[in-house]
């Protein structure tokens, strides 16, 4: 009853203030949710696309993303015949290089800050604009 009565009394605003603290930690936290999640789909962005080698334009990768994780689409002409192949490879980033595992061991496709180039260090490709 006092709060009816005097509605500056200390006691009487502490739930509404507490209400509101709660209500902008919410909203706080539904922020922070969100960014992340758009973050999320950011990391290894500079890799999607499409990719040709340096040394041999009917030789093209193809990189999207795939989950969480990424899919490159390795496109070559036959070595015995008239079409192309597409091989997919799944591939993790991990530290910043893209890294597909194969039965020997592990290839590591990684951009050269400067030239732009993503490189395996074997073959280089250049970015389709």
């Amino acid at each position: 009853m006092p709060c009816e009565l005097d509605r500056d009394l200390p006691s009487c605003k502490t739930p509404i203030r507490h209400g509101m603290a709660m209500n902008t930690l919410l909203r706080s936290v539904l922020v922070a949710a969100l960014l992340m999640a758009g973050c999320a789909r950011d990391v290894g962005e500079q890799f999607v696309g499409k990719w040709v080698d340096v040394t041999s334009e009917k030789n093209v990768l193809s990189i999207e993303h795939n989950g969480e994780s990424f899919i490159i689409r390795d496109t070559r002409p036959e070595l015995f015949g008239n079409g192309v192949k597409t091989r997919n490879h799944p591939a993790l980033l991990t530290n910043g290089v893209l890294q597909v595992s194969n039965g020997v061991g592990t290839v590591n496709y990684a951009i050269d800050e400067a030239t732009g180039k993503l490189s395996t260090g074997d073959t280089e490709y250049t970015r389709v604009k």
